[in-house]
């Protein structure tokens, strides 16, 4: 496994350069950005899903993985193409003999090649907000292995704290820069004490604050108000789709007003599982509508559901939410 891992990431590098530099010139690079991290989220459910052996959600987004290979394929370069299937090659053993972990690592550096496959000025967020992803991802995976090597987590650890100082300074929320800081500070100290219960803690929150920086550090936000007002949105879904996802919102949005916390976590985990369920049917309609709807809802669940709760912007993304719900509404 060691072998394995830290030959693939030596390699990532090395190949990225050409990969980026030989994209077809018919492919305009935006475009291109927003169609790589579209595949990604299938490797991204396959770092999650093989570790719980969740079979259906794993059977599920390996056979998106497969049925995308071509359109990945096609928006790279030879060189990096011939890459990417040695990749899915290594992906495929694990899947095929069910080694789980080993799924999981192998996705998760798919997720990472892909990531910086991507022309780096051109996206919305910072190249290392997804890193910081990718090493949460590899960190809950080394946890699962049969014994925990906690050399791998080490250098893992080191990743993050190298990513986390490349963008630490641009981050203008203060409460999330503190919370972001703690957490990186706890999975050093855990892997210092190979402490296993401190590490899934620490990560965890790390994780959830990777959402909240998504949003921090958006061009797209800090180049507006980032409120629903400045969303043009057409209606493409029938109220049949939305009237569900209306509903939960109202009622998280109430429960929020009661103070009801605890039911109000629950309402929004009911939000959030009814629009992933939802989302392969209402995503093809027009893909860039659905992801500011999933951004607004994405703020949401930052501000309500994590370590740096506030109260104030969850009950403006819920706002946001509901109006951006019904004006797609037909």
């Amino acid at each position: 496994m060691r072998n394995l891992l830290s030959g693939v990431a030596l390699s990532l590098f090395v190949f990225i350069g050409s990969v980026v530099s030989g994209q077809s010139e018919t492919t305009v690079p935006a475009e291109r950005n927003d169609k790589l991290l579209g595949f990604n989220e299938a490797y991204e459910v396959l770092t999650e899903k093989a570790l719980t052996e969740d079979l259906n959600s794993i059977k599920s987004a390996w056979k998106d993985a497969r049925d995308q290979k071509k359109d990945i394929d096609a928006v790279l370069d030879a060189t990096g193409a011939k890459k990417f299937d040695e990749l899915l090659v290594t992906a495929s053993q694990a899947n095929k003999q069910k080694k789980w972990v080993e799924l999981s690592l192998a996705s998760a550096e798919i997720y990472k090649f892909i990531v910086l496959a991507c022309d780096a000025s051109l996206l919305d967020v910072p190249v290392s907000v997804h890193i910081l992803d990718y090493v949460g991802f590899k960190n809950k995976a080394y946890l699962k292995m049969a014994t925990v090597d906690w050399n791998l987590i080490s250098q893992s650890v080191i990743e993050g704290q190298n990513e986390w100082s490349k963008i630490k300074d641009q981050v203008t929320d203060k409460g999330l820069l503190k919370s972001m800081s703690e957490a990186i500070d706890g999975i050093a100290k855990a892997a210092k004490d190979k402490d296993g219960a401190l590490l899934t803690s620490a990560n965890e929150s790390m994780l959830a604050l990777v959402d909240e920086l998504e949003t921090n550090l958006s061009k797209k936000n800090n180049s507006n108000t980032g409120t629903a007002k400045d969303l043009v949105m057409g209606k493409i879904y029938t109220s049949a789709e939305t009237s569900s996802l209306i509903s939960l919102t109202k009622e998280t949005s109430a429960a929020l007003a009661a103070k009801d916390k605890k039911l109000m976590i629950m309402k929004l985990t009911d939000l959030e599982t009814a629009w992933d369920e939802a989302a392969d049917k209402l995503t093809p309609r027009n893909p860039a509508q659905w992801k500011d709807i999933d951004d607004t809802l994405d703020r949401g669940i930052n501000s309500l559901r994590s370590t740096s709760y506030d109260e104030v912007k969850g009950k403006q993304a819920l706002d946001d939410l509901l109006k951006v719900l019904t004006d797609s509404t037909k």
